[in-house]
C-alpha cells in the first residue's frame, strides 16, 4: 500500500559530531573511496587521496536524539576544491545508547523520490496479493464539497476527496468495505458496505436509493421516501433498521431528520447495506447524498508494494532522509534538500561493509551506493545529477 508524505524543514542542532578523515593519500593501488556523476551532462570525479582530497566520515546526533551519518569528498591542503556530500538520517530516534547502524543502511531499503523536498525512504518489496479499484462516481452527492472515508476491512482507511481509488490486500480479500460520503459540518452523511469476493464475482450486487418527497391524499401526511434501486439476482431481501422489509421506508414527518439504514441481499446472497442521515434545511428539502461504489474484478496480482514505516504526515524529526550536498568549486552550494526532486530520483545502497575507525577513534563502515537527483541553490537554480555512484564511508558511534 503505497502512502504518501510531505516533511517540514528540520533545523538540526548538533548534540554529538564525529567527523575526521578516514584515508590519506594512497600508497599503492587504487583510491578505497571515490564518487562518480554527471552534473547537467558534465562528468565529475572525486577521489580520496588524489589531488589533496580526503573522504571525512561523520556522524551527528541532534537535539531530537536522531543521528545523521555523512561521507563526504573535500580538500585539506588549503586549496579550493568542489565538496560532495552525501547524508543518510537515521529511521528512529534513539534516546539512549547506539543507533542501529545495521537497520539504518539495510541494503533492502531504498531511497526514492516522492516529488516533493528531498528524497524519502522507501521500501519496495514484490509481494503477491490481490488488486482492486474502487470507483464512487455513482454517488449522489450534495450541491457541496464531500469527503469520501474508505475503510478497506484490512484495518486501512483512506479519507480523500478522490472518487475513484486503488487498494492492494495481501491477504484473501473476503472483506467488508465501507464507503461513508459527508458533506461539510455533517449535513448529509451516506455510506455503503459490501463484502469482497475474489475474482469480482460481486461486481453486479450493489443497491442506489432514492429520496423523494412523499404525500398522502388520504390523511394529508407529508415527508419523505426512501426507495430502493438494487442491482444484482432477483428476488431480493430487505431488512430496515426500523424492521420494516419493503422496498421502500417512508417518513412520515418533513421536518424531521432523515435517518435510515437498509441491507439487500439476493438470491445469490450477496449482501450490500446502505445508509443515510441528513437534516432539513428549514422548510426546504434536505441534502440529498447516497454513497454508492463498485469495484473492478479482485484479480490475484504480483506488485511492488511500498512500505514507509515510522513516519507520519508532517513529521518534523525527518526519519530516514537522504540528501545529496554539492559545493562548486567558487563555493556555490546546491543541495537536494532545497527543492522538488523528479519522479527518477533515488538513492540505493548497494553494499556496506565494516571499516578502519577514522582519526577520530570513531567506528567506521565503507558504503556504496548509487544515486540521481536534482540538486538546488537557495535562489532556485538546479543542477540535474544523473549516474551517480559512490564509495563514502561514514562515522557512527
Amino acid at each position: 500500500m503505497k502512502r504518501i508524505f510531505l516533511y517540514n524543514t528540520l533545523i538540526i542542532i548538533t548534540l554529538l559530531v564525529g567527523c575526521r578523515k578516514v584515508d590519506l593519500e594512497p600508497i599503492d593501488g587504487s583510491p578505497v573511496f571515490t564518487a562518480t556523476a554527471d552534473l547537467d551532462g558534465d562528468q565529475h570525479r572525486w577521489e580520496a587521496g588524489l589531488e589533496g582530497y580526503y573522504m571525512f566520515s561523520m556522524f551527528e546526533k541532534d537535539a531530537l536524539d536522531v543521528y545523521e551519518f555523512s561521507g563526504s569528498f573535500a580538500k585539506n591542503d588549503g586549496t579550493v576544491g568542489e565538496i560532495l556530500t552525501i547524508r543518510i538520517r537515521d529511521f528512529q530516534q534513539v534516546p539512549l545508547g547506539s543507533p542501529s547502524v545495521e537497520q539504518a543502511f539495510d541494503m533492502d531499503l531504498s531511497f526514492a523520490s516522492n516529488s516533493g523536498i528531498d528524497t524519502i525512504w522507501k521500501t519496495v518489496v514484490d509481494t503477491a496479493g490481490w488488486n482492486t479499484i474502487f470507483d464512487a462516481s455513482g454517488s449522489i452527492l450534495p450541491n457541496s464539497p464531500v469527503t469520501y472515508t474508505w475503510e478497506f476491512g484490512d484495518s486501512t482507511t483512506l479519507i480523500t476527496s478522490t472518487q475513484t481509488v486503488p487498494h492492494f490486500y495481501d491477504i484473501l480479500p473476503n472483506q467488508s468495505v465501507k464507503l461513508t460520503i459527508a458533506s461539510p459540518n455533517n449535513a448529509c452523511v451516506s455510506t455503503m458496505t459490501k463484502t469482497l469476493k475474489i475474482n469480482g464475482q460481486n461486481s453486479d450486487c450493489n443497491i442506489s436509493i432514492e429520496l423523494l418527497p412523499y404525500f398522502n391524499p388520504i390523511n394529508f401526511d407529508s415527508g419523505y421516501i426512501l426507495n430502493v434501486l438494487p442491482v444484482g439476482a432477483y428476488p431480493f431481501d430487505y431488512s430496515w433498521n426500523n424492521t420494516s422489509v419493503d422496498s421502500f421506508y417512508i417518513i412520515s414527518d418533513s421536518l424531521s431528520n432523515i435517518s435510515a439504514a437498509v441491507t439487500v441481499t439476493d438470491a445469490n446472497g450477496c449482501a450490500v447495506s446502505s445508509s443515510i442521515s441528513t437534516s432539513p434545511q428549514g422548510t426546504s428539502f434536505p441534502q440529498i447524498c447516497m454513497a454508492r461504489f463498485n469495484n473492478s474484478p479482485v484479480i490475484l496480482d504480483t506488485v511492488s508494494v511500498t512500505f514507509i514505516d515510522n513516519i507520519i504526515y508532517g513529521d518534523s524529526l525527518q526519519l530516514s532522509k537522504a540528501k545529496i550536498e554539492y559545493t562548486t568549486g567558487n563555493g556555490n552550494f546546491y543541495s537536494s534538500f532545497l527543492g522538488p526532486q523528479p519522479s527518477t530520483s533515488f538513492i540505493k545502497i548497494l553494499d556496506v561493509k565494516d571499516y578502519d575507525n577514522n582519526e577520530n577513534g570513531d567506528k567506521t563502515k565503507k558504503v556504496t551506493l548509487e544515486y540521481t537527483c536534482r540538486i538546488w541553490t537557495m535562489g532556485g537554480e538546479y543542477i540535474d545529477i544523473k549516474n551517480g555512484k559512490a564509495t563514502i564511508a561514514i562515522a557512527h558511534p
